[in-house]
C-alpha cells in the first residue's frame, strides 16, 4: 500500500516562490517599501483597535 504521494509539481513551485522572495526582499528593503508596509499594516491594526 502507498501512502500519499505529494504531487512533485507543488513542490517545485513552493521552492521557486521562496527563490523570488530571496531576490525581491534585498530590493524591497532597499526601496523602503517594507518600512511602508510595516507602518501601514501597524495603522491598519491600530485604527481596527487591536
Amino acid at each position: 500500500q502507498k501512502g500519499v504521494v505529494v504531487p512533485h509539481r507543488r513542490g517545485g513551485g513552493l521552492e521557486e516562490e521562496e527563490g523570488l522572495w530571496k531576490i525581491a526582499l534585498p530590493n524591497i528593503l532597499r526601496s523602503g517599501l517594507l518600512h511602508l508596509l510595516i507602518k501601514g499594516c501597524l495603522k491598519f491594526r491600530f485604527e481596527n483597535g487591536e
